[in-house]
């Protein structure tokens, strides 16, 4: 099977260079999330500037659960599949920040049964099957994926 430049040059660095790759990669990713949970970006640099330690220890905390998938035989699959869950997580955020002014927490989970059951309140029919369609989008791209990395 044809694998794409992009997954054999980043198999390449994480066979080669684990630890500088996922730390970039873990950077990356908690910039997009700052970037989303700020909505301007703008506000997202100043809040890296004057709390670099905050972003710092954001990323190390992305980074550790990066560091597990160096453990496992598909290194490239299951660290895209973590980056992709953090991404999710951080456009979650930014969801939850458009509702309301706390952020998306551990609490969430424990309610989401019930905030099924009110969804039709807060969302459109067509944002409800434009969810639906991101979850199957999701899904389709972990198969590709799996089946590529």
């Amino acid at each position: 099977m044809k694998h794409s430049k992009l997954l054999v040059s980043w198999h390449k660095l994480l066979v080669t260079r684990p630890i500088p790759a996922l730390a970039v990669l873990s950077a990356l990713i908690e910039l997009t999330i700052e970037l989303l949970g700020h909505r301007n970006p703008l506000m997202a640099f100043v809040f890296i500037v004057k709390s670099p330690h905050m972003f710092i220890l954001n990323a190390a905390i992305i980074f550790s659960t990066l560091m597990f998938t160096l453990l496992l035989r598909r290194k490239v699959f299951y660290s895209l599949l973590t980056a992709l869950v953090w991404l999710i997580f951080g456009l979650v955020n930014w969801a939850a920040l458009s509702f309301r002014t706390t952020p998306f927490s551990a609490r969430d989970f424990t309610i989401l049964a019930s905030g099924l059951l009110i969804a039709d309140v807060y969302f459109s029919p067509l944002e409800l099957i434009a969810m639906c369609a991101a979850a199957a989008a999701f899904a389709l791209c972990v198969f590709f994926l799996f089946t590529l990395a």
